[in-house]
């Protein structure tokens, strides 16, 4: 009978002990399962902290990059604008320039041509005011001498003969001093037609002149208009490239913060999406380790039922 008790008592004890280790191993595992689940959770919700402050910094980067972005453009377009306005201006001055020196020159060149023609008359009146003087000076010698020689013949009526002699010596030395006279006339005549042909000739030369001026200065303003046209045209094509820029440059601008907007949606929904699976995987896992919990109790509590029941058995052979 002791032997037996001993028996039992040494069979509660095992019992006892067996139980002490099952609770501890359910104990270890709950605790292992349950710190494992903390540290899971913790990881996960540091990760997604930190998945927040990268898409917080991405989110500043990205608009730091579009607003830097808008003001490159918006320097970019006044610039080009500033250069479209100091070439206008410079554009301009130089046509102020141009028209400026084209009248200074049409001014100078009237002014020189003035000039020329009325040395050229002076210098011809001058010339033919003094041949009419010499002309002058010599009908007014031969007045003198013609004067002088009838004034001889009025002395010489006393004696005939001498005034015959002397009369036809003072006709002849008359004619031939009208002869000379006449031919001084004539000298004078030619060389007055002479100068007045260098001066016609002079006149047209400088109506020639004065022709191929006034052609340059028609030519030179077909050219000036023409040039003024062709700036124009390409101030036109220049604005119209520029505006054509600019529109395509905030088309790009426009597309660019769609696509950055689109891709900041896009890693949103990857986000969601991605939290969501962690969700559901957080929950998968609490069920897992749940049905994985209740199937070590069930298992432990019936193997204490089988062992607990194999002991009574024994307890019952024993006795």
């Amino acid at each position: 009978m002791e032997a037996m008790k001993l028996q039992d008592q040494q069979m509660k004890q095992s019992l006892d002990l067996h139980e002490q280790c099952l609770s501890k191993i359910t104990a270890s595992f709950s605790e292992s399962i349950t710190n494992t689940v903390e540290a899971r959770m913790s990881d996960l919700a540091m990760t997604i902290s930190d998945v927040g402050v990268q898409m917080d910094e991405f989110t500043l980067k990205l608009s730091n990059h579009v607003n830097e972005f808008m003001e490159s453009t918006k320097n970019s377009l006044q610039i080009q604008e500033e250069k479209f306005c100091n070439m206008m201006t410079f554009q301009d001055q130089r046509m102020d320039q141009i028209m400026d020196l084209h009248a200074e020159s049409m001014a100078n060149i009237a002014v020189s041509f003035a000039n020329s023609l009325e040395e050229s008359l002076h210098g011809s009146l001058a010339s033919l005011n003094q041949e009419f003087e010499q002309l002058k000076i010599q009908m007014e010698a031969m007045n003198g001498r013609l004067s002088a020689n009838v004034e001889q013949l009025t002395d010489m009526l006393e004696s005939q003969n001498q005034i015959m002699a002397d009369s036809a010596k003072l006709l002849a030395s008359s004619g031939e001093m009208q002869e000379r006279i006449l031919l001084d006339v004539k000298e004078i005549q030619t060389r007055a037609i002479e100068n007045t042909d260098i001066m016609n000739n002079h006149i047209e030369n400088m109506s020639k002149v004065l022709d191929k001026l006034t052609e340059q200065n028609t030519a030179f303003t077909k050219e000036a208009f023409k040039f003024t046209k062709e700036t124009s045209e390409a101030q036109t094509r220049m604005y119209e490239a520029v505006k054509l820029s600019q529109d395509k440059l905030e088309r790009a601008v426009n597309d660019t913060i769609s696509q950055y907007g689109k891709m900041n949606s896009m890693i949103s929904q990857m986000m969601d999406n991605i939290t969501d699976r962690m969700n559901d995987a957080m929950i998968n896992a609490g069920r897992e380790i749940a049905f994985g919990i209740k199937e070590v109790t069930a298992d432990n509590a019936e193997a204490i039922s089988e062992l607990t029941e194999l002991f009574q058995n024994l307890y019952i052979r024993a006795v």
